[in-house]
């Protein structure tokens, strides 16, 4: 392009046209490989390493970026663009204090749009593990100079003082919407932070700025990680280093004190957080000591109940349990139920009824009596919290009833695969289940019936026969749809083949003729082991899908399978003498091409040889052969150097006895000697400077 020859004329020009475009205009641009958005970022993305060109580089990325229409790709203009802001690996030699302040520019500037999408770069200038592709050596004739990087510890900490800097400047200048956005983005990376010794830096932000309740237990997280595993001894306990004892006491600092807020603390912390910590580490639970509070102080425990049902409180379940241990009869239950009943999260009261009826079995009188009375004004939490006791409450059963009465969605039922729940469940019961899910008719209902079906093989479940004909069913109606299962639904269909092979063979043709592109795939694999065992069944039910006038071209396009040739040559020949040559136009595409050994012996599948030699002057049967032997192959590196093989392959076949062979090789010769051509003088001209 122009700009490859003259980058001093034309890239300005690009860059005004760009400036002066609209955003609906810039959304116009196409994306995909030959697209112009993807020419304009490559550009951008190439020339922003120049130092000459870089503004002009990074405003048409920020422009593109602010009208994206690429969002499914991670080197779309929003990405690249972000990249410009890295410390390193940003593909830009310019230095990272000019790019910095650029970026404190753009964060507040008066567009919100442009704010928004620098507050997102900010984020990425924490990225210290990031990669990107290198890009081309030379760009417009000049010599791409090295990304600019810090050379010495000092200057790399400097960089994260302009970061943290600028961190600050938005906690204190932005709105409470950016502020939140902008303190769980440095939460996220607080720990590298203070591995990379910015205790002083981040103490002091966290002094003068309030950090937002929401982000605490981030913040707490994070610096506790870092506590876990760059300074903890042997012993367990923090290292004999004056650092780790600094960010310690900041740890401390950093707990609130009053009671309300020091559950928001650790209570808002990730599940996983606090198992990790106290069941690998062995470090004592947080949680214990709250919930001993919690019990000790009844008005503390009412006044936090609110909190501890909403989705704000992730750890809720991990102190329900820890105050149902405190409970033994059961005396919070009431509270606890009628609580949830008004609260927006289950996972408290799940956890401390799964906790209590462990401990204190006498108290599922008193929860199924809840429960009963949930069931028609918190149909879910009646559910959830029946699922956490499973052997008390009947979880199923009010299941199946809630979803019968419209009150739950069907899909709950995948919450049954789990555990021993599926393994607890009668033959009528998982018939049940996967009746119902079927009766729904989804995608997503019909994907949680095969994940049944599948865990059922995998466990080695044995099925009478009215939940082995559910099962058939789920496999059935999957067969052809487009649902995500076809791992548990190959598996399921390769178990029960040995037992109903007639019913096997049915359903991979069901699966040869749908819409699920990977269940496609594996069919042909299900019927060649079938085959094994019954050719003449199998030959049999493939040969009516083929000649099937709705469903039969299903099977007639995409690659080769290499089905016909796992099958007994006499049982094809049976079928092609019953059907003639309708048979052999169906399995034309499938025949394999004639080919040469690796000593260089013309080679010719008994099948091929026979089909060419009856039907080979058939004007379908000869074009459907040559048409599949390229057909969905994919070349890679010198493709002209590839084409001429397949024309040297195909030479030594010129003079075969079979008048359909001899044509087709000639046919491939030419092809091969005009497409190697062709893509020789495509090379040359698409590298010419």
């Amino acid at each position: 392009m122009l700009i490859n020859t003259n980058p001093h004329l034309y890239f300005p020009r690009l860059a005004l046209l760009v400036r002066d475009a609209t955003m609906e205009e810039l959304r116009q641009s196409r994306g995909g490989y030959r697209g112009s958005r993807r020419t304009l970022v490559w550009t951008a993305e190439h020339l922003a390493a120049l130092p000459k060109y870089f503004p002009e580089a990074e405003e048409i990325l920020r422009r593109l970026a602010l009208a994206e229409t690429e969002e499914r790709i991670g080197n779309n203009a929003t990405g690249v663009w972000k990249e410009l802001f890295r410390i390193q690996l940003s593909g830009a030699a310019i230095p990272f204090p000019e790019r910095i302040e650029l970026l404190g520019r753009l964060l507040f500037s008066a567009d919100i749009d442009q704010s928004a999408l620098a507050l997102a770069a900010l984020t990425e200038t924490l990225n210290f593990t990031g990669t990107r592709v290198v890009g081309p050596s030379v760009v417009a004739g000049q010599i791409v100079p090295s990304d600019w990087r810090p050379n010495t510890v000092r200057e790399f900490q400097n960089c994260l003082d302009l970061i943290l800097d600028l961190f600050d400047r938005v906690f204190e200048r932005g709105t409470p919407d950016v502020r939140q956005k902008a303190w769980s983005a440095l939460a996220a990376d607080i720990r590298p932070l203070l591995a990379h010794g910015m205790l002083p830096a981040l103490s002091g932000i966290a002094q003068r700025r309030s950090i937002p309740d929401a982000c605490l237990p981030d913040v707490l997280e994070s610096v506790e990680d870092f506590l876990q595993y760059e300074c903890r001894s042997e012993s367990g306990e923090v290292a004999n280093d004056p650092y780790c004892r600094d960010v310690a006491e900041w740890l401390r600092a950093l707990t609130p004190s009053d009671f309300a807020r020091r559950l928001k603390a650790v209570i808002g912390k990730d599940p996983w957080h606090h198992s990790i910590r106290e069941d690998i580490s062995g470090i004592p639970s947080e949680i214990i000591p709250l919930a001993e509070e919690l019990y000790r102080a009844p008005g503390k425990f009412e006044a936090v109940l609110p909190y501890l049902n909403s989705p704000d409180a992730a750890s809720a379940g991990l102190l329900g349990d820890a105050v149902a241990r405190l409970d033994p009869g059961g005396e919070e239950l009431d509270r606890v139920l009628s609580a949830a009943t008004v609260g927006s999260s289950n996972a408290f009261a799940c956890g401390y009824v799964g906790r209590l009826v462990t401990i204190y079995p006498a108290a599922a009188g008193r929860l199924n009596t809840w429960l009963d009375r949930l069931e028609d004004v918190a149909p879910v939490l009646a559910f959830f919290v029946s699922l956490s006791a499973p052997e008390f409450s009947r979880p199923l059963e009010r299941a199946v009833r809630l979803i019968k009465d419209g009150k739950l969605p069907v899909q709950s039922l995948q919450n049954f695969i789990v555990g021993v729940l599926l393994d607890r469940m009668s033959s009528a019961d998982l018939s049940t289940v996967l009746e119902l899910l079927l009766r729904a008719g989804d995608s997503q209902s019909l994907h949680i019936a095969v994940d049944f079906v599948g865990h059922s093989v995998q466990k080695g479940r044995s099925s009478d026969a009215i939940e082995r004909e559910a099962m058939w069913r789920v496999l059935e109606v999957s067969a052809r749809v487009e649902d995500r299962t076809d791992y548990w639904w190959v598996r399921a269909v390769e178990a029960f083949a040995p037992e109903a092979p007639e019913r096997a063979c049915r359903v991979a043709i069901l699966g040869l003729t749908g819409d699920d592109y990977n269940k496609r795939k594996h069919a042909w694999g299900i019927l060649s082991t079938l085959a094994k065992a019954h050719p003449d069944l199998v030959m049999a039910t493939v040969g009516k899908a083929l000649l099937d006038e709705e469903h039969g071209w299903r099977l007639r396009v995409g690659a080769r399978s290499g089905f016909f040739q796992t099958l007994p040559l006499d049982s094809v020949r049976r079928w092609l003498t019953e059907t003639g040559i309708e048979g052999a136009r169906m399995i034309a595409n499938h025949l394999q091409p004639p080919s040469v050994d690796a000593e260089g012996k013309p080679e010719i599948d008994p099948l091929t040889e026979y089909v060419l030699a009856k039907w080979g002057d058939d004007e379908a049967v000869f074009g459907r052969f040559a048409a599949s032997t390229h057909h969905l192959q994919m070349y890679a590196g010198d493709i002209a150097l590839a084409h001429r093989k397949e024309a040297e392959r195909a030479r030594p076949f010129l003079s075969h006895r079979i008048p359909a062979i001899r044509k087709w090789a000639g046919h491939e010769v030419t092809l091969g000697e005009n497409r190697a051509r062709r893509w020789t003088i495509q090379t040359e001209e698409q590298f010419l400077e």
